[in-house]
């Protein structure tokens, strides 16, 4: 319900920056939200619609923290994982992976080698046969067939980088015991 939203937006002192530029709206919200305080910006939320317009606001807004001095020293570059976000169907089709995706399986399947978180690599994708390989961090190959195992209880990601710097906030999406982290943690 769009009109409660806004409504609600509006009661709560928040404030909507239209702009039919993108590059012009994203640098006006980045200019805002790096202008407030500390405090200001832990309870205040930035949206876009789209990833691609989210990781673009990002950008700028890390481009505005850094001009101000708000982040600061030099950039240490971290790996993540993005989900793919695949639905049941998507993950049973071999199509849907490409070569460098990580999966990571939510149970064990000791038959086919591959033990419960762990993540391995799509090292080959054969469609025809709806087949991908994969490969484990030791080297060895397992062929996946996920029509008929593991795709229910797998998930699929994009891997990439990101740079972090003193200053910066973070967020963990996933659990993580063997690190003491949990989903929504914040460092």
């Amino acid at each position: 319900d769009a009109r409660r939203a806004l409504d609600a937006l509006g009661r709560g002192g928040g404030r909507i920056i239209a702009n039919a530029d993108p590059a012009e709206r994203m640098m006006m919200m980045a200019r805002d939200y790096a202008a407030l305080s500390a405090k200001e910006q832990r309870s205040t939320i930035v949206i876009d619609p789209s990833r691609a317009g989210r990781d673009a606001l990002n950008a700028e807004i890390r481009t505005q923290l850094i001009a101000s001095g708000r982040l600061a020293g030099e950039a240490v570059t971290m790996r993540t994982l993005e989900s793919k976000g695949l639905t049941s169907a998507e993950a049973r089709d071999a199509r849907s992976y490409e070569v460098g995706d990580v999966v990571r399986f939510a149970r064990n399947y000791a038959d086919k080698g591959i033990a419960k978180r762990e993540a391995v690599t799509v090292k080959g994708v054969d469609p025809a046969k709806n087949a991908v390989s994969l490969e484990k961090s030791d080297g060895q190959t397992v062929d996946w067939r996920p029509r008929q195992w593991g795709a229910g209880k797998s998930e699929a990601f994009t891997p990439g980088t990101i740079d972090l710097m003193k200053g910066d906030r973070i967020e963990f999406t996933r659990n993580d015991r063997t690190q003491s982290r949990e989903n929504g943690g914040r460092a």
